[in-house]
Parts: structure tokens; C-alpha cells; sequence
């Protein structure tokens, strides 16, 4: 939902059938940016960790280390998981690590400090039914031949270094594998990590657990991995440290640190040209790599961008068409102060709006509490549409309040014309995001992907590409998209004039029996001191 426009409708002027200036919050790639303002960082870690362990940079001393699919719900699981593999087959050694940027510290959990036993069993059971699911999935249904696409595909540790990718669909399971290896052998291993990681949840089996650290501080790298306790996720001993500016850096760990770099930037919507200048000048100055993270000491600086100047200069042309059309409508000569107050409060209103979904969606990645709250919300695995949802519904209540506010100040409505008005924008902003939200969830729940996967299962752009396909009914994104947009706007009008009219209709009735009280009371009156009349 990241790239799909959210209107929220706020009626400018009370009692009016058409509102005079839509107020648009428009949440495109670039509003949504503050879910993603630390993941560049993060996926540079958790690749470089990945890299610098199955390829034997670190933890030498034995067969190499295959990498598995920890199960990551909400984001919040095992950021790395790795096995060996004998020479015939077999899986020992297992291993779990962490991976932090900068001075980011092991977070404390309901269950226990992070990498604890505690913490990390309960995630090691649950990415053992993960495995345990694809092979029964494997066992019954047909083995199909094709790359796998969303992050819900498994890992499955051949040995030799080598891996084989395993997603279930709704055709049945597709398997990448390279050349020569038996379904068999596939469905064994599948089987074989199923029951390593079920030991190691009950205790039964003993594994290792890794924090690993790269930071960007002056001209160098810090590149460190600690050793923690399995008990209670303890630090205990530095096992290797990589220090020293790219050249300086030991030569097998400069391209893992490059492409790690580079590809983390692509992942999150970097144009792959620019993000290859962008690299070369994190290499040369580590400290722009701190730069992507904006929630910190500049998080107020956040919303203040090109989004914002868009979104008022949208609302200003809206506002100010309407204004002009019923001063011209109503003949005679334009009075330009109504169009300038018109103009000026949607603007206002729209700036506010915009400001605040940015904000909101910075609280919801920058703060452990938010982070929880956008992980329940979430649509399965896609969190996005939790926090995109959640930040369109912040801006619509925002501006909704701003405009009646400005209204009301300024003379052109009363207090009751302002309490209907904020009330009605904010039915329709909460209607149109609710709507989209309610979209997202329903393709979760029983949508399909054009290669046979359950959207359900997909997470993050393959999630969103997949529904807007599957809204399009075979129109592709764009029609999906243009068809979600398009309903929710109607949806947030209808409800905002609803919400008025029956605000209205209230107001007519407690109108209507105040009256008929009042005569009552008069009649009464009369009835115990009938009039005298003196002649003249």
C-alpha cells in the first residue's frame, strides 16, 4: 500500500452538498519512507552477516555454514540461522545470530531479553513447523520446477555450501534445486531441519548464538562478532573484528561489504544506477551510511520533504477552483477574501495532514510500542499496510480538525457547523482507510497470485504487487491500484456526507422537539393566566 494514494475528504463548508476543498493526503513511496528509514541499514547487516558465514570468513574450523529461513513474523524472529552439513547429508551445529548497526542494543521482550533461551526457542519451534509444513506439502502434493518468489520460500542446506529453494503454492510446491539433486534428497533434508530445530527448541540439542555489530563511525568500519550466552543472551567473548577504512578492510570482506551495500539499497527502491554512486560513497565516507536513519536526533524533520509541498499545492488548487466556481456562480463581482481564507485553510490543513501521517509512521518504526502495534495490525506479513493504513487514518483526523478549526476562527461556520464538519472528514478519512486496509486483508485471506502462490504468504513489494494484481481481475497493478484508489475515495465521501447528513438530521429533530416544548410551556402558561383585555 505503500505507492497507493489515500484521500481523505473533508468538506469545507457546513451545510454545503459538495465540499468546497478535498483535502488529499496523498501517502506515495515517498511518504512511507519512515517504515523503511533504518531497513537499508538492517538488510546490510543481516546480508553481510549471512555472507561473511556461509562463505567461511568467520567460524572456520569445520564444514561450511548453510544459511536457513527463520521464521520472522512482524518482523520481530531470528535475524540469521545457519547449519553445517556432513559429508553424508547430516545437519549439526547449529547456529542462531543477531544482527545491529550502530550502537543498537539486544531489545527485552515479554519472553526475555533478545537471544536469550528464552526468546529464541519459542522462534526456533516455529520455524521447525515451517519446515515440517513444506515437507508434507512435499510428500502429498506435485513438486513443481520454477524460482520461488516472495520472502516465504525456505531454505533447504544441501551441503557443499550448495542450497535448494522450497515454496508451498496453491499448485504445489515449487522447488529451485540445482542440477542433479533428487526430489528425495530435497525432501530428506526438509525432514532433517525440521527435527534439528525441534531439538533445539526442546533443549535437546545445544547451539550457538552470535551478535553481530557493523558500524560506521569517522572514516572506518567496525565490523565485530561476540559470542553470547545461549542461557541468557549475555554477552561473553569477541570471536573476530573486521576495523579499518574499505581499503583497509581484509580483502575478502570488501566485496561482501560492497554488494551488501548496494543490494540493500535496490531492495528498498533505490534506482540500481544510483544506488551503485550511492555505494561508492558510503565506501569512501562510512558516515553516510549513518545518514539513512532519520528517526533519531532529525526525527522532526521528518514529513517535510517534496510530499509535503505536492499535498498543499493540490489542496490550494482544489480549494481555489471551488472557491472561484461559486463566487463566479454567484454573480456579481468575486469576493476574494473567501477564496484566499478557502485557500489558505486547505492548505494548512492539507500540510498538517501530511506532516502528521509521516510522524505517526515514524513513531510506529522508531519506538518499540509502535513497532508492536503495527506487527498486530499488520495484514500477515505485510506491515506496511499497517503502518500506511494507520498514518492515512492520523492525517485525515489531523486535517478533518484543522479545517473546521480554521473555519470556525474565521467566522465562516458556528461551533456546531465546526463539530459536524471535523466529525464527517473524520468518518470519511477513517472509512477510506478501513476500506483499503479491509482490500489488503481479503487478498490475504483468499487471494492467489498469478504463479499459483496465496498473496497470504507473500510479504512486503511481492505482497503489494500481487494485490493490486489480483484487484486488477487480470487488468494488472495499475488497473488494481486505480480501482482500490477509486474506491476508497467514494467510500470516504459517502461516509463523510453521511456522517453530516445525519448530523443534521439530529440536529433538525432536537431543533423541532425543542420548539414543541417551548410552545407546550406557552400554552401551559396561558392556560393558568388567560390574557385580559381593558377596553379602551
Amino acid at each position: 500500500m505503500d505507492d497507493l494514494a489515500l484521500n481523505a475528504h473533508v468538506p469545507l463548508i457546513a451545510g454545503s452538498p459538495m465540499p468546497l476543498g478535498a483535502v488529499s493526503v496523498t501517502l506515495h513511496r515517498g511518504a512511507i519512507e519512515a517504515w523503511r528509514m533504518n531497513a537499508p541499514k538492517g538488510v546490510v547487516g543481516e546480508r553481510l552477516m549471512s555472507d561473511i558465514f556461509t562463505r567461511g570468513v568467520a567460524e572456520r574450523g569445520g564444514a561450511p555454514w548453510c544459511a536457513l529461513s527463520p521464521d520472522r513474523p512482524g518482523g520481530t524472529g531470528i535475524d540469521g540461522l545457519f547449519v553445517r552439513v556432513g559429508r553424508n547429508g547430516q545437519l549439526h551445529s547449529l547456529m542462531v545470530t543477531e544482527a545491529k548497526f550502530g550502537s543498537s542494543r539486544l531489545g527485552k521482550t515479554l519472553s526475555g531479553l533478545q537471544m536469550s533461551d528464552a526468546w529464541t526457542r519459542p522462534r526456533l519451534a516455529t520455524t521447525a513447523r515451517l519446515y515440517e509444513d513444506a515437507a508434507c506439502a512435499m510428500e502429498r502434493g506435485r513438486v513443481l520446477v520454477g524460482a520461488p518468489e516472495g520472502s516465504n520460500s525456505l531454505l533447504v542446506p544441501l551441503g557443499g555450501g550448495h542450497s535448494a529453494n522450497v515454496q508451498s503454492t496453491a499448485h504445489g510446491v515449487l522447488v529451485d534445486a540445482p542440477r542433479g539433486v533428487s526430489r528425495h534428497a530435497i525432501l530428506k533434508q526438509l525432514q532433517a531441519t525440521s527435527s534439528i530445530l525441534q531439538r533445539a527448541a526442546r533443549g535437546k540439542l545445544a547451539y550457538r548464538t552470535r551478535l553481530f555489530r557493523i558500524e560506521a563511525t569517522g572514516d572506518e568500519f567496525n565490523v565485530c562478532i561476540e559470542r553470547l550466552d545461549p542461557k541468557t543472551g549475555a554477552p561473553l567473548k569477541i570471536t573476530a573484528q573486521f576495523r579499518g577504512s574499505y581499503a583497509r578492510l581484509p580483502r575478502e570482506i570488501r566485496p561482501l561489504l560492497k554488494g551488501a551495500i548496494r543490494q540493500a539499497l535496490v531492495d528498498h527502491g533505490t534506482d540500481p544506477g544510483r544506488a551503485e554512486g550511492l555505494t561508492r560513497e558510503v565506501l569512501r565516507n562510512p558516515r553516510v551510511l549513518n545518514q539513512l536513519d532519520l528517526t533519531r536526533a532529525r526525527w522532526w524533520r521528518v514529513g517535510f520533504d517534496r510530499g509535503l509541498v505536492l499535498s498543499v499545492l493540490g489542496a490550494t488548487a482544489s480549494a481555489g477552483g471551488r472557491a472561484l466556481m461559486r463566487e463566479v456562480g454567484a454573480g456579481g463581482k468575486i469576493d476574494w477574501k473567501p477564496v484566499l481564507r478557502d485557500v489558505g485553510i486547505a492548505a494548512l490543513g492539507a500540510g498538517v495532514g501530511y506532516v502528521t501521517a509521516r510522524q505517526v509512521q515514524v513513531l510506529l518504526v522508531a519506538t518499540p510500542a509502535g513497532r508492536n502495534i503495527a506487527s498486530a495490525l499488520a495484514v500477515r506479513g505485510a506491515s506496511t499496510t499497517a503502518v500506511g493504513a494507520l498514518g492515512s487514518a492520523a492525517a485525515g483526523l489531523a486535517s478533518s480538525a484543522v479545517v473546521a478549526l480554521g473555519l470556525y476562527l474565521s467566522g465562516a461556520i458556528d461551533g456546531r457547523g465546526a463539530r459536524v464538519m471535523a466529525t464527517a472528514g473524520a468518518a470519511g478519512a477513517v472509512a477510506s482507510v478501513a476500506l483499503s486496509a479491509g482490500a489488503f486483508a481479503t487478498a490475504a485471506a483468499v487471494g492467489t497470485a498469478g504463479t499459483g502462490t496465496a498473496i497470504g504468504t507473500l510479504s512486503g513489494a511481492a505482497f503489494k504487487s500481487a494485490a493490486l494484481a489480483w484487484f486488477g481481475c487480470g487488468g494488472g497493478m495499475a488497473v488494481g491500484g486505480a480501482v482500490l484508489t477509486g474506491g476508497a475515495a467514494l467510500v470516504g465521501i459517502a461516509a463523510s456526507y453521511g456522517v453530516g447528513a445525519l448530523s443534521r438530521h439530529l440536529d433538525e429533530r432536537a431543533q423541532a422537539r425543542l420548539a414543541r416544548l417551548s410552545l407546550d410551556v406557552v400554552a401551559a402558561h396561558l392556560g393558568r393566566h388567560p390574557p385580559r383585555f381593558s377596553p379602551r
